[in-house]
């Protein structure tokens, strides 16, 4: 533990503390719970971006061989990453299910775009459950975008917000309303049953009241083949 004063110009001192050292221990202790590897404190000697995707893309492992190198073709064109996010990533094409503690879902285009058409092109469904109603219709609007800005073309997949007429699509939103509309969720079970990643995005808005629902539409999931779920929260 470093604790130490900085010093400034208002009333007092902040006091602060860096507990990383206490990250050696989880990681021999818990090494399974470990999200990732680096902290991000910049005590800790974090392994930059450029030095993880060189890693991944030398890797024997294929799927991080695919990530590594499809982060250094867009850094060619979009600058730097974030090493917590690229991790995130490789967990998802793993199979794991991931939570990310930024609701901002727009910012995080370039880290699930991989998973999403991952599970595309093996003929699995995206579902992405959204705890605003609000923002269904924009979500919806960002999936298309980052598939177009993927495919070059709008046709590959489609998108669309899940509803009793049963649309045609590959990517499917559903509102906080939608879930409790048996109409929807019927109609739409066939797409539930084939959803390969479930992206939830600002769940927490839907927790205290939807459970139920919740509960409804995961027993609509295929068991066998579950899907892997990336959960994008503040909370």
């Amino acid at each position: 533990e470093f604790i130490h004063d900085v010093s400034g110009d208002g009333i007092g001192s902040v006091r602060m503390g860096a507990y990383f050292k206490l990250r050696k221990i989880y990681e021999t202790m818990f090494p399974s719970a470990v999200l990732v590897s680096h902290t991000g404190n910049e005590y800790s000697g974090k392994q930059g971006a450029t030095e993880l995707l060189n890693d991944l893309s030398k890797s024997d492992d294929s799927i991080e061989k695919i990530v590594g190198n499809y982060f250094l073709h867009l850094k060619k064109k979009d600058g730097f990453f974030d090493v917590d996010m690229i991790s995130a990533t490789n967990t998802l094409l793993h199979g794991k299910s991931t939570v990310i503690f930024n609701p901002f879902y727009r910012d995080l285009s370039d880290y699930v775009l991989l998973p999403m058409v991952d599970k595309l092109i093996n003929n699995k469904k995206c579902l992405i459950i959204v705890g605003r109603s609000s923002l269904c219709d924009d979500v919806s609007k960002w999936a298309e975008e980052i598939l177009k800005k993927y495919s070059r073309t709008r046709s590959l997949w489609r998108v669309s917000t899940l509803s009793k007429d049963d649309p045609e699509c590959q990517v499917g939103s559903l509102s906080l309303s939608q879930i409790y509309d048996l109409n929807v969720i019927h109609a739409n079970a066939e797409f539930v049953r084939e959803a390969g990643l479930v992206i939830l995005i600002e769940p927490s808005k839907m927790m205290t009241t939807s459970q139920s629902g919740l509960s409804i539409l995961v027993e609509g999931f295929d068991k066998e083949f579950p899907p892997t779920y990336c959960i994008c929260d503040h909370d």
